[in-house]
């Protein structure tokens, strides 16, 4: 419910304003035409009070008294305009900032509307749901190309005792046909073997 559907505050404060300056001109003119009457009546009461005439001077001095009493009200009532014209702005203050607070919460409500905490808290299971389920399907990837690209500790053994089986065999064939090799012959044959040996255990590393 919109509690402030009546015209701009700013505006009301100046046509009020408006119309408070106005009453505070009439009455300082008025209480600058008392002050006037006042004296005249003082001026008045002293040229009878020289005279002797008692008569008068009692009816000027009434004059007087209502005439004070005339401008005390208009000095008291011309000081409430100034607070009620100061009570104005502060209204039109409250009234503005009491608008804002209404068009906020119109925008929150509006806005809390289209975030639906159910569907939100739907989305964001799915979200978690779908996250969780890449999640593992990139972990299965990852242990099948381990698996595509990786041999057993077995399977390289059976090769590399392949290998050498085959070098021994053949070495053996080699050794039974030839002669008694000499020392030297005998000595490089070795360091090959030796070499060959460490080129496999490299292999194996």
């Amino acid at each position: 419910m919109n509690l402030f559907h009546r015209s701009d505050p700013k505006a009301e404060m100046r046509k009020n304003e408006r119309v408070t300056r106005s009453a505070q001109r009439e009455l300082t003119r008025d209480q600058q035409n008392l002050d006037r009457e006042e004296k005249r009546l003082e001026s008045e009461i002293k040229k009878s009070a020289a005279k002797g005439d008692r008569e008068t001077c009692t009816v000027l001095a009434k004059q007087l008294i209502n005439v004070r009493k005339q401008r005390q009200r208009t000095v008291g009532f011309n000081a409430k305009l100034t607070t009620i014209k100061s009570q104005q702005r502060i209204a039109a203050s409250t009234a503005t900032m009491g608008k804002v607070m209404d068009s906020t919460a119109n925008t929150m409500k509006k806005m809390n509307k289209q975030m639906d905490a159910t569907g939100l808290s739907k989305t964001l299971k799915e979200f978690s749901k779908v996250s969780s389920q890449m999640d593992m399907k990139e972990e299965m990837m990852d242990d099948l190309m381990n698996d595509i690209g990786a041999t057993s500790e077995g399977e390289e053994d059976a090769v590399i005792q392949k290998v050498l089986d085959g070098i021994g065999v053949e070495m053996s064939g080699e050794i039974a046909k030839a002669p008694v090799p000499s020392s030297s012959v005998a000595a490089s044959d070795e360091d090959d073997l030796v070499r060959l040996q460490k080129q496999l255990d490299d292999l194996r590393s």
